[in-house]
């Protein structure tokens, strides 16, 4: 007895007597469903495949993200000042802000400064604030960038909704320094690169005072 099986494509199969397991054509084997022990096995081989790339990529990510913070606050603004900078190189004027908000520091070489600050606003009475001469300390043991300590130092030059009568404000800790912060006091990063600048440790902006131009 003779059949004619039809497959996709209008494809037929001329077959002659009864057909055995073993003469099942391609067609009818690819068409057979995956045992139990076929499909366990591709669902451990896939498992295995997602904890290989989750063990590679994740480390990977985390090192990466690492390298891009610390390049970030290694970057140019934390470059410690040259290698013959002293104490002595503090002693003088500094400014910073600009005319309608400016911030003075007197640093004398007894070890005391003076902070002055005018603030101008464009509605109400302009802000003048001027300290009495207060203590300072270098702190550059076992660091990377200098930190110059002020005691009393005010931020309201910085941020004007900041009260003057309000002592201290050290910023944040940035360029992978660890300084002492003590309560009260203002903290400053002395910082190299084409000049000498200190600079209040800010993540989101910059506030630096600089030596006034001839």
């Amino acid at each position: 007895m003779c059949n004619y099986r039809m497959w996709a494509g209008n494809e037929g199969v001329k077959t002659c007597g009864r057909l055995s397991a073993g003469s099942q054509t391609h067609a009818e084997r690819s068409r057979r469903p995956a045992s139990s022990g076929d499909l366990k096995m591709k669902k451990i081989s896939i498992v295995g495949l997602t904890f290989f790339i989750i063990a590679t990529v994740c480390p990977l990510a985390i090192w990466f993200g690492e390298l891009l913070n610390r390049q970030g606050s290694q970057g140019p603004q934390c470059a410690p000042p040259r290698e013959s900078f002293s104490e002595a190189d503090l002693v003088g004027t500094w400014i910073a802000g600009s005319p309608e908000q400016r911030d003075v520091l007197i640093i004398n070489a007894d070890g005391t400064y003076k902070q002055i600050i005018h603030i101008k606003y464009a509605t109400g009475p302009s802000v003048d604030y001027e300290s009495e001469w207060l203590q300072w300390w270098l702190e550059s043991e076992n660091i990377s960038v200098p930190v110059l300590h002020l005691e009393g130092w005010r931020l309201c030059g910085y941020n004007p909704g900041v009260s003057c009568d309000i002592p201290g404000g050290s910023g944040s800790h940035m360029c992978e320094v660890e300084y002492k912060d003590i309560p009260g006091e203002g903290v400053l990063y002395v910082m190299g690169g084409s000049e000498l600048t200190l600079t209040l440790p800010l993540l989101e902006s910059s506030w630096s005072y600089y030596r006034p131009g001839p």
